[in-house]
């Protein structure tokens, strides 16, 4: 009798093969399990059965029994095209199935465009596929599932092109993982023990984690009269708000109101009531995970009955593996925690923004492996205005899709700041691309979100000298008269910040000056932060100097705060950092540097005009600013960012991001994940002599070895992360390369400069205590 081969042997090819009909239903199974969550589990299962027909070929059963001599070839778009002629409504399944090895790339417009181009790429390359020749897998495929069901494939795509996007990614999340976890079972298997599974994560317990959140808020009462019944206030709406049924949410607060902890709650109670099964926290930057990760770990705790890894963290630095070759010596929660992030495997989870959206616009299948778990899920966006507004449209498009009322998907999703952007301006071109638009509802009543901030006015004053420019040298000045006191002094440009650190260290000591930019590694960034708040717990005199990669989140308390002129959202999150608890009323100074001339990201410069042009309006109208509490003002606050959404005219779609939407439009997966980038420009990463046992370490792994694998590639990045920095890649012909060594990786042919991600600092280029690297090149740019 013949038989079919899903995988060779595993145990390093001394145990059993897989046959192809178990794998086939192993993965139908788990992949009807996941689509399920969106009412399609005959889907899943379609998907399932089908995704590698191509395996019923001779081609493919020789190389599966000696892959060492047999080229691998398409064994995906037979089951595709099988799936499109006699499935309705099933594109979305059929190109799920027919990228599910190398990534989603062109979404056809329909089944029979799709068949077309395929069958006639049959024709043109026939060498390039298993068999073209779909009777003959359909006659061998049909002795082993001799009564598949050809029932109609419910409805899914809307006819708008961003949203029918999702569709397919949501699909192929689900069939992906579905496929990656059941191989993997296979070949972690050997004689004895025909599979292996990877561990499953914890399920959400609503009610418990609820009352968990309530006994550590009950237990963490601010002295601060006024904070403490702001933040009472908030927590009681936001859980009230609960039992709300699913869709899309805004949450605006001021600073300082307990919005993690608030909306953490409104989540849970909104779970419990909705039969949601996680939670997703997104959050723009590092420092603010780490701090919040901290917070969750001590709230469902081990010790409180928790299981392990309830709470997960998925980003660059979560540090999954230990490296160095010996197996014994990897840590086994590491690995588990692991191997659960790469699909978000557990009840809440904590990623970064970057990874979150790039993830969400991704074609590449191990990036879309988690997606398909934010089906009945709730999603909240922590300092929400740091989505970057060239992005914006094509983002909330995607989002709407997920969690509008007419959403099959059953999420929630919840956008959280101080400063919140009237992203409801762009919803008819957001309804062009999703078929719903941006339509979010206060989590709660505007009343109430008013009454928080006019109980919260009398936190700090304003004073705003932006009308004249100042000097660093006379800045430095003025910081030094306080600097037996602690002062924050943020501004837009590394190298104003360098400078102003520099002047003030020489005369304020190294005791008392700190500097936080992004030419510092992370591990430096933390360290100094940590040093900064112990000295502002001490009362001891302390003058951090820093761009704004403070501002967002980072709960941290000056009493006054220095502010270069800045789009007005970031002067009110730079607000948000003095006086953060209550107390005498702390001080905010708005200037403008000298010089201020440099480069800055899509839509700084123009936050800064219409800043400026607001701040010209009130003292045309006989207002002084300094008397208005603008910072304090959700309307004006929506004035500013709908006056700035039709300056940049982003409702239309801006130069800049003119290929991500071409992209979109053309329905090109693999265009949009390009093109989709939270972080514009050529990044490259330098490793930094800050740590130089580490530096040293990490420097001879890469430089002694001739051959590393892709998994040893990953160990030594992951760990590389925390000690490195950052920058856009030089000009080929900058003075920066003399400082930098291309990372090799053991690699065949050597990196260049041009191609190389990673580098290691040489001695040429400066690293030093205060203010991080300096390569012989100047820095220009924001953080």
């Amino acid at each position: 009798m013949d038989y079919f081969l899903g995988h060779s042997r595993n145990d390093n090819g001394n145990g059993e093969q897989e046959l192809l009909k178990v794998h086939l239903n192993a993965v139908a199974k788990r992949a009807s399990k996941f689509m399920a969550f969106w009412g399609h589990k005959f889907s899943g299962w379609v998907a399932g059965i089908f995704h590698d027909f191509g395996k019923y070929a001779d081609q493919m059963k020789a190389r599966l029994e000696n892959p060492s001599k047999v080229a691998g070839r398409n064994h995906t778009a037979t089951g595709a095209c099988w799936i499109a002629h006699h499935y309705k409504n099933s594109l979305p399944l059929a190109l799920a199935v027919l990228y599910h090895h190398g990534g989603l790339k062109r979404f056809f417009g329909g089944r029979r465009k799709m068949l077309e181009d395929v069958l006639k790429d049959f024709k043109d390359n026939p060498d390039d596929y298993t068999e073209t020749d779909i009777a003959v897998l359909a006659e061998r495929f049909s002795k082993e599932f001799p009564d598949v069901p050809l029932e109609p494939i419910p409805k899914l795509l809307s006819g708008e092109i961003a949203a029918d996007m999702f569709d397919v990614r949501m699909m192929a999340s689900a069939l992906d993982d579905a496929d990656f976890i059941e191989t993997e079972a296979h070949f972690s298997g050997d004689a004895n023990v025909l599979r292996r599974y990877r561990p499953e994560g914890a399920s959400l317990d609503a009610d418990k984690a609820l009352s968990a959140v309530m006994a550590f808020v009950d237990g963490k009462k601010t002295k601060n009269q006024t904070v403490r019944e702001v933040r009472s206030r908030l927590y009681t709406s936001c859980l009230t708000a609960g039992n709300k049924a699913t869709g899309i949410f805004t949450l605006t607060a001021p600073t300082g109101a307990g919005k993690t902890l608030s909306m953490l709650a409104f989540a849970l109670r909104h779970a419990r009531g909705n039969g949601l099964r996680r939670i997703v926290l997104v959050m723009p930057f590092l420092n603010i995970i780490d701090q919040t990760a901290k917070v969750y770990r001590e709230i469902f705790s081990e010790e409180d009955g928790f299981p392990e890894n309830y709470v997960l963290e998925d980003h660059s630095l979560a540090g999954f593996k230990a490296i160095d070759g010996d197996e014994d010596l990897e840590d086994e929660g590491k690995r588990t925690r692991k191997l659960l992030a790469e699909n978000w495997d557990a009840p809440i989870v904590l990623t970064t923004s970057v990874k979150f959206f790039e993830s969400l616009h991704s074609c590449r299948n191990s990036q879309l492996r988690k997606l398909h778990r934010l089906a009945k899920s709730v999603i909240l966006f922590d300092e929400a205005q740091s989505l970057p507004p060239e992005l914006a449209v094509v983002s909330l498009a995607t989002l709407s899709r997920l969690a509008a009322p007419n959403s099959p998907y059953g999420a929630s999703v919840v956008f959280a700041t101080a400063t919140q952007p009237a992203f409801e301006s762009l919803s008819p071109i957001v309804e062009k691309y999703s078929g719903y638009g941006w339509k979010p509802k206060f989590l709660i009543a505007q009343e109430s979100m008013k009454h928080l901030f006019d109980a919260m006015s009398g936190r700090v004053r304003v004073v705003w000298r932006e009308q004249e420019q100042i000097e660093l040298e006379d800045l430095a000045d003025e910081l030094v008269e306080n600097g037996k006191n602690q002062s924050l002094c943020i501004l837009n440009l590394k190298r104003h910040a360098r400078k102003l650190a520099v002047l003030l260290e020489k005369r304020l000591g190294s005791d008392i000056v700190f500097h936080l930019s992004t030419t510092m590694c992370s591990i430096h960034r933390k360290n100094v932060l940590d040093e900064v708040l112990e000295r502002l717990d001490g009362g001891d005199p302390v003058v951090l100097v820093s761009t704004q990669c403070i501002e967002a989140g980072v709960d941290i308390s000056f009493p006054v705060v220095y502010r270069a002129l800045a789009p007005l959202e970031s002067i009110a999150q730079a607000a948000g950092r003095c006086n953060r608890h209550g107390g005498e009323t702390g001080t905010v100074i708005v200037f403008t540097p000298k010089d201020d001339k440099g480069f800055f990201p899509p839509g700084y410069g123009e936050g800064i005009s219409v800043t400026k042009t607001l701040l010209a309006e009130c003292r045309a109208e006989g207002s002084d600013p300094d008397e208005l509490n603008l910072l304090n003002s959700p309307d004006f606050m929506r004035r500013y960012y709908n006056l700035f959404f039709t300056i940049g005219n982003y409702a239309e779609g801006r130069d800049s991001q003119h290929e991500l939407f071409q992209a979109v439009d053309a329905g090109r997966f693999d265009m949009v994940s390009q093109n989709y980038k939270l972080i514009p420009g050529d990044m490259v990463n330098v490793l930094v002599p800050y740590d130089i046992e580490e530096f040293d370490r990490l420097s001879q792994i890469v430089q002694k070895r001739e051959f590393m694998t892709a998994e040893e590639i990953r160990q030594w990045v992951a760990q590389a992360r925390e000690y490195a920095v950052g920058i856009f890649r030089p000009a080929h012909d900058s003075l920066k390369w003399q400082a930098l060594a291309p990372v090799q990786f053991g690699a065949v042919f050597k990196y260049e400069n041009h191609d190389a991600d990673w580098f290691i600092c040489l001695p040429e280029a400066e690293y030093d205590d205060l203010c991080g690297l300096k390569l012989p090149e100047k820095f220009v740019g924001i953080c």
